[in-house]
């Protein structure tokens, strides 16, 4: 690989640089999250939908101040999960998540985003996520719980299972 062909392959990557080339042909890797060893000692990869999918709960279930070099990174619906769940706080919720989805990833276009409340656990939102890959049209659906008691790696939410 020449250094022209690494540096077009790499454009994108940086903070300010930018949405990356679109890679026509040719399938999205990433790792697996959270990351860490697979089976046979190597990192496990994801491809595709699920790298997206991947994506989406990163960044939603993130609160913006966790990620160090990134202090902007993440959605602030966790702030409102402590208010009376409203018609209005849901949508703003729905917005919340939106906004975080259409900042950060850019590989998709969100179609519908829907907050409802967990009928199971008071406080609890679930939230449908639909979108369409920018790449290829495909469709998706991303179901999120956000709570105090929902599992995720900075704690607050989770898939649906």
């Amino acid at each position: 690989m020449t250094t022209q062909e690494r540096e077009q392959e790499t454009r994108g990557c940086g903070p300010d640089d930018g949405p990356a080339p679109a890679r026509r042909g040719r399938r999205e890797r990433g790792w697996a999250l959270p990351a860490g060893p697979g089976e046979g000692g190597g990192i496990p990869l994801v491809e595709d939908d699920l790298l997206v999918r991947r994506a989406i709960e990163g960044i939603v279930l993130t609160r913006p101040g966790e990620r160090l070099m990134l202090p902007r990174f993440g959605c602030r619906a966790h702030e409102l999960l402590f208010r009376p769940l409203t018609p209005a706080v849901l949508d703003a919720i729905a917005f919340r998540v939106e906004d975080a989805v259409r900042r950060f990833e850019d590989r998709i276009v969100p179609t519908q985003v829907r907050a409802r409340r967990d009928p199971q656990h008071p406080g609890a939102v679930w939230v449908d996520l639909q979108y369409r890959t920018k790449r290829g049209g495909r469709t998706g659906l991303v179901e999120l719980r956000l709570g105090p008691d929902a599992p995720s790696a900075g704690g607050g939410g989770g898939r649906r299972p």
